[in-house]
């Protein structure tokens, strides 16, 4: 009779998941879900997103088609703004924005239409750490040595991780680097580094660095000299830390406060206002694609890491974030707006 009994409680709470499942293949069934990628055709941010594209339909109930499409702008400040005001609120449209984006309402004097917390965060295919790299022919090849030598590095706009990182650096540690912004793209900063025109990099994503440059560093010719992330790579287990060498309370709460938006490393998210169902259905589908064989296989033959946050904890980061004290965000504003140039 016991064994009768939990038979028959086990299938009255399984009756409710079963009928939501079968809602919700209704749902879907016969429907095209648009991904929309915050960023340009043909760079990582999009590469990992077209392969979750390829295979996410397969494990949402109703097994919908979804399609990926491009809607670049001010560093995926375009997608955010109409994903947040869009009309379609079933699910059937999400995105993937830049994570450097999501703290800017933040940490930033701009205004934003954006509110993140609204957003229904759906979870990344990967973590990310950010490394500091260094050609092998510079003088420089400890950040000890970038004390007593001025490097040169290439970067992209005053307000990205390769401009921002190596000005925290120096102004906590006391380096030299000289950062250069203005280059185009991920290609034009490692061609300057291979003619000579600078010498290195602050803030590239190791994800990123080890598909797009392998044989740069297969064939030794750059060279990882600092980590930027909460904890080492395993990958790069030899490789120093930054936020272990920083021994000031408000400098390291400035890093750790940045390094904990490159946990969410690819940050996908629902417009507000999607029904909790719809977003617990999809959280869930999200989180089975990277448990995928087919999908693991495709993401091991493009070298691309994938270490899933699921989009409650990217939720409860972002919450946490946004807690933080507010002359605690006033002294980070503060250093960052230094960093950026802009006092």
């Amino acid at each position: 009779m016991r064994f009768a009994a939990v038979l028959a409680v086990a299938a009255a709470l399984a009756a409710p998941v079963a009928e939501a499942r079968a809602q919700e293949a209704d749902f879907f069934r016969g429907k095209q879900i648009t991904m929309q990628i915050g960023s340009a055709a043909g760079g990582a941010n999009d590469a990992y997103a077209r392969l979750l594209a390829r295979h996410m339909g397969r494990h949402i109930p109703g097994n919908p088609t979804v399609i990926a499409q491009n809607v670049v702008g001010a560093g995926s400040l375009v997608l955010a703004n109409q994903l947040f005001s869009t009309p379609r609120r079933d699910g059937t449209i999400f995105g993937q924005l830049q994570r450097t984006l999501l703290l800017d309402p933040l940490l930033t004097s701009r205004p934003f239409i954006i509110k993140p917390l609204e957003f229904n965060w759906l979870g990344s295919l990967n973590r990310e750490t950010n490394v500091l790299i260094v050609a092998t022919n510079s003088p420089v090849k400890t950040l000890d040595d970038a004390k007593l030598h001025e490097v040169i590095l290439a970067a992209e706009g005053v307000e990205t991780d390769g401009v921002i990182y190596p000005r925290l650096i120096n102004k906590f540690l006391g380096t030299k680097f000289r950062v250069v912004p203005g280059y185009d793209g991920d290609a034009n900063m490692m061609l300057a580094i291979d003619r000579g025109e600078a010498e290195g990099r602050g803030g590239v994503p190791w994800s990123a660095l080890k598909v797009t440059s392998a044989d740069r560093l297969k064939n030794g010719r750059i060279r990882v000299i600092a980590q930027l992330g909460m904890k080492k790579h395993a990958e790069l287990a030899d490789v120093p830390m930054v936020l272990d060498a920083v021994t000031r309370a408000i400098d390291r709460k400035v890093l750790e406060t940045l390094f904990a938006r490159q946990d969410m490393g690819r940050p996908f998210v629902l417009p507000p206002g999607v029904p909790t169902q719809r977003v617990e259905t999809l959280r869930a589908a999200f989180a089975a694609t990277t448990r995928d064989p087919e999908f693991l296989k495709e993401a091991n033959k493009l070298n691309f890491e994938i270490d899933l946050m699921d989009g409650k904890e990217m939720q409860a980061l972002m919450t946490t974030l946004y807690a933080l004290p507010r002359d605690m965000v006033e002294q980070i504003k503060q250093v960052l707006q230094e960093a950026m140039g802009k006092n």
